[in-house]
């Protein structure tokens, strides 16, 4: 079962080749505008979210993170942003909305990764691979496959639609849905990674460290 599925997914990705660089175009592009964009801080932003991270790193050791919480509040956002990209993927004005939802996730991502360099240099390096690697090796993979399959079924909604009677769109709707729920697996493995591996990685490089 487990051989059948990688099968479909690289069929899959050969027959969208196009669809999986311009949808990673997109997010490559938000990573290094969010990268870029921590130049752009002042300094009272700066001096806020520096001090925001010299609180987290403080009390990182100290505190017994509540794993639960970060499990809900990330799959609550992780769900939110699959979600969205299911449900623009059912409109025929999809396509550039998830190329942008998918910009912001990498700006976000971006952002955080350079925010941690800039202020604390090899240290910062250290932590934004700790912190943000673990998830993301499930969550992009994850994301970037369920953009595509979004904006394939936008586009056959526009091009595809008509060849077919309505029991054919309805079980192109199954399949795409149950794609969909698939890759919601996926993130819930990223959240898991987040709330239970991150944390204790970036444990050890504090603690190592001395931050």
């Amino acid at each position: 079962m487990i051989k059948g599925f990688k099968n479909m997914w690289i069929n899959h990705c050969r027959d969208n080749l196009w669809l999986y660089i311009l949808v990673l175009l997109c997010l490559i592009i938000g990573v290094v505008a969010g990268t870029v964009s921590v130049k752009l801080l002042t300094a009272e932003e700066a001096t806020d979210l520096g001090e925001y991270l010299a609180s987290f790193i403080g009390g990182l050791e100290g505190i017994g993170l509540d794993q639960l919480t970060v499990v809900r509040q990330s799959l609550y956002n992780n769900f939110k942003t699959i979600g969205l990209i299911w449900f623009l993927g059912l409109t025929v004005i999809g396509t550039p909305i998830i190329l942008l939802l998918l910009f912001v996730e990498g700006f976000t991502l971006g952002f955080t990764a350079g925010f941690l360099v800039q202020a604390r240099g090899i240290q910062g390096i250290l932590l934004a691979f700790t912190a943000l690697a673990p998830p993301n090796i499930l969550l992009l993979p994850g994301l970037v496959t369920a953009g595509v399959l979004g904006i394939t079924f936008s586009v056959w909604l526009v091009k595809g639609r008509n060849e077919l009677r309505s029991t054919g769109i309805f079980q192109q709707f199954l399949a795409y849905s149950l794609s969909m729920g698939i890759l919601s697996v996926i993130i819930v493995a990223a959240g898991f990674l987040e709330a239970y591996c991150s944390p204790a990685l970036m444990k050890l490089v504090v603690s190592y460290f001395g931050f």
